[in-house]
């Protein structure tokens, strides 16, 4: 009983450290702000903007809030910085998270 507990204490502590901020990425412990380093968000695209009106996220609400990632004007303020998007699956799949792909082909409607 003692093993399982000393488990799942270390693996709640393992998945404490992985919060739900923007990743950076570096070439090296040595690099510098600016040296290769890219902020990346991750987009829920069922929940994150609604491009036809459905009241569910789509495509076209992720390139309708482009913008709102970043504007191409780092000096302007008035968008994230985004450099890079990572977008969870798109795919055809019975579920709301769509990890359970059931069709690697087809982009879900």
């Amino acid at each position: 009983m003692r093993r399982i507990w000393a488990l799942l204490a270390a693996l709640t502590l393992g998945i404490a450290g992985l919060g739900g901020t923007a990743a950076v990425e570096t070439a090296g412990a040595e690099a510098e702000e600016g040296d290769n380093c890219r902020v990346f968000y991750e987009i829920f695209v069922g929940s994150f903007s609604d491009g036809n009106g459905d009241g569910t996220g789509d495509l076209r609400g992720v390139i309708n809030r482009l913008d709102y990632l970043n504007d191409g004007q780092a000096e302007s303020g008035e968008s994230l910085g985004v450099e890079g998007i990572w977008l969870t699956p798109v795919f055809a799949s019975p579920s709301y998270h769509k990890y359970d792909v059931t069709d690697y082909y087809s982009v879900d409607p």
